[in-house]
């Protein structure tokens, strides 16, 4: 498999993402991204990085077929890459979310975890009376 056919499998049957959604992330027009997929147009260093940076690819197997397409993230890897996300947002339901989260002392967090075992527990009860 060509470096052009693994960036078109990597969008389609990993990633299911149509040209526009796949090339819009990389900051590439569709058409660019369809002539890169079909061979008329060198992938450049440039678009690699982007796909592997944007999308959480192994660039070894991006550029060589070698290794497996997407990179095992670590715990503190997501959520640095969610902090990241969240420093660049603006006003938004998320950012206000963890900046309340941010707030609370060690006691609240221990009433929170109780609400949220409290939900669980009540939601897989309500999925084991839903599957009979």
């Amino acid at each position: 498999m060509s470096i052009n056919e693994r960036i078109r499998y990597l969008r389609k049957e990993v990633m299911h993402l149509t040209q526009q959604e796949f090339s819009s992330v990389i900051k590439l027009s569709r058409s660019n991204l369809g002539n890169i997929e079909t061979g008329e147009v060198s992938v450049t260093d440039r678009v690699i990085s982007s796909i592997c940076n944007e999308f959480g690819i192994n660039e070894a197997w991006l550029r060589n077929g070698v290794g497996e397409p997407v990179l095992s993230r670590t715990g503190e890897q997501l959520i640095a890459d969610f902090a990241g996300d969240l420093i660049k947002e603006g006003d938004t339901f998320r950012r206000r979310l963890v900046e309340g989260l941010a707030k609370l002392d060690k006691e609240e967090w221990e009433i929170l975890e109780g609400i949220a075992a409290k939900l669980l527990k009540n939601e897989e009860a309500y999925i084991g009376a839903a599957q009979l």
